[in-house]
């Protein structure tokens, strides 16, 4: 009776995960990638093939044995963008595979800083947008 109710209960739990706005979610990608990143820097040595890192992180959806399709393969760059752009140390081996060096990463790693972010969080109350708006307006309330 016990196991029957563990079942229900996970059954209603995968059912809420699968209500939850994914714009939700996508709060907490860049954070989980970032962790999940540092801890294989930290915990394997010396290279992983980015095609598994690509794998681990949601970029790809095959395994990294098998040919891929034009979206893996745009998954597999989107990647290797994303670890540049956290600094990650990238090798290529004379396989033409491309590796991600943990040792050199593991002190390189960082979050960067969001492009279209402004102090207060809200884009568009950044000054310039502000003024570019409210400067329109003047000039019509003035005429």
């Amino acid at each position: 009776m016990f196991s029957i109710f563990i079942q229900v209960q996970c059954m209603l739990l995968k059912l809420r995960i699968y209500l939850v706005p994914l714009s939700l979610l996508d709060l907490y990608v860049e954070k989980m990638r970032y962790a999940a990143v540092s801890c294989m820097s930290r915990s394997y040595r010396p290279t992983v093939p980015v095609s598994y890192i690509a794998l681990v992180l949601g970029f790809t959806s095959v395994g990294p044995t098998t040919e891929g399709s034009d979206e893996d393969t745009y998954g597999m760059e989107e990647c290797v963008e994303w670890l540049k752009a956290h600094g990650a140390c990238l090798t290529s081996e004379d396989s033409g595979e491309i590796h991600f060096d943990t040792k050199a990463s593991i002190s390189s790693l960082f979050i960067p800083e969001p492009e279209d972010a402004v102090a207060h969080g809200d884009a568009s109350l950044a000054v310039s947008d502000f003024m570019t708006r409210n400067l329109g307006e003047l000039k019509f309330s003035n005429a």
